[in-house]
């Protein structure tokens, strides 16, 4: 009897956990959205008149939209999604900044963007009001390549520094069971949407984890450490 009133409670707090998180969820109208903009983002920095075509703008997602855990934000409505915009860069030194204002020049040189568009630290924001927001990292391969290995700018443009979203995506699924991501492909797809009932373990924990972090004390955000694989090749 009382191991039969365990196993219910059990499944009662799993059914409350899913269904918390099916709350967490971008909606599903909003990733149509999310992947029409994100097309039409790529196809704009890399159009036939765009300054950055010689250099091949590549973009993917990255962080918790890439691996399924995006979650809806406290106290804002848009939801925060991440991507990257890698560069063909040669080994020669490039200046972040100027790196960073290229790609904010070509979004400002489109109508709908510009009044859109804003400068943070490290990205360029485009924010879809009332939705989400994309933000775009410029990056630049390795050199010599290594892997999945890219070079971001650091939190003052000053230099470049080392980061492996696409590694920490792989590891993250392999973790959960979720198989490989696809790495080589010049205007990656986002991922397609999961549903909640559908999620690894892994994936619905980081989702509430998240929401608690976003709830926290701004002091203990900003004194939070990064969230980091455990594989040192994975590094990001």
């Amino acid at each position: 009897m009382i191991l039969t009133t365990f196993a219910t409670r059990t499944e009662q707090l799993d059914d409350l956990l899913a269904l918390t998180c099916e709350e967490l969820q971008l909606p599903p109208s909003w990733h149509e959205a999310a992947d029409e903009h994100y097309q039409a983002v790529c196809a704009w920095l890399e159009a036939d008149d765009s300054p950055l075509r010689w250099l091949h703008p590549a973009m993917y997602p990255q962080g918790s939209f890439r691996i399924g855990t995006t979650v809806r934000p406290i106290g804002r409505e848009e939801f925060d999604l991440d991507f990257v915009c890698e560069l063909s860069l040669g080994p020669s030194k490039h200046d972040p900044i100027a790196v960073l204002n290229g790609i904010e020049r070509r979004l400002a040189a489109n109508e709908m963007y510009r009044p859109m568009l804003k400068r943070l630290k490290r990205c360029v924001r485009l924010v879809y009001a009332s939705q989400f927001h994309m933000d775009i990292l410029p990056a630049r391969p390795e050199s010599p390549p290594n892997g999945t290995r890219i070079l971001v700018p650091d939190r003052k443009l000053s230099t470049w520094l080392p980061s492996n979203p696409k590694g920490y995506a792989a590891w993250f699924e392999s973790r959960g069971a979720l198989g490989l991501v696809a790495l080589a492909r010049k205007v990656e797809p986002i991922p397609d949407q999961q549903p909640a009932s559908d999620k690894t373990p892994l994936q619905r924990a980081v989702q509430l984890l998240s929401t608690v972090i976003q709830n926290s004390p701004p002091a203990v955000i900003e004194n939070s450490p990064p969230l980091r694989s455990t594989d040192p090749r994975q590094q990001a």
